[in-house]
């Protein structure tokens, strides 16, 4: 019951934040923080989608949630990476 209650609660932040982060994605969009801001909605969508399942049908199909889960991963290392070589100042401003 808890469990439910928290995941729940992590499923009404993601979407509270998710027009904020497009709106970052496309305000920040040509810069070159554009590609550290672009996968957050990405991130935010796949974790929405593969926690809103598990609230409303239970148990998804086997593989949705890795699947989910794998290219929010990919999609935040992807922001990473991008963030360290413009902060670290190895690309070109």
């Amino acid at each position: 019951m808890i469990d439910q209650v928290l995941v729940f609660c992590l499923v009404v932040l993601l979407s509270t934040s998710l027009p904020l982060s497009i709106i970052a994605a496309l305000g920040f969009r040509g810069s070159p923080f554009g590609k550290v801001t672009g996968p957050v909605p990405v991130i935010l969508a796949c974790y929405i989608l593969g926690d809103g399942s598990r609230l409303i049908v239970g148990h998804p199909p086997s593989p949705f949630y890795p699947v989910l889960t794998s290219v929010a991963v990919l999609a935040s290392v992807y922001a990473a990476a991008n963030a360290m070589l413009l902060l670290t100042e190895r690309r070109a401003v």
